[in-house]
């Protein structure tokens, strides 16, 4: 896992979320789903651990979620999450 100079804390732990979910379900299977599907768990386990985060960290990563649920371009079209923060 290559991560960009001067990641954040939660930039590592999104990019970790993801190779610990294709671990587990397998390349074949993970090449298979959506990036909906993705970015849906590396949300789960951000929320999930939200205590690690700051308010603006979790906001940042639900607007991320969000746009990728409704934004014509990743071809989904998804209600957006109402979380409370």
């Amino acid at each position: 896992m290559l991560l960009p100079k001067n990641s954040t804390e939660i930039v590592a732990f999104h990019k970790l979320a993801h190779v610990k979910h294709w671990k587990s379900i397998g390349k074949e299977a993970y090449k298979n789903i959506s990036k909906l599907d993705r970015e849906m768990n590396v949300w789960e386990q951000i929320f999930k651990n939200r205590d690690r985060w700051t308010k603006a960290e979790l906001e940042d990563a639900l607007r991320y979620i969000n746009d990728i649920r409704t934004n014509p371009k990743y071809g989904f079209n998804e209600l957006p999450l109402d979380i409370k923060l």
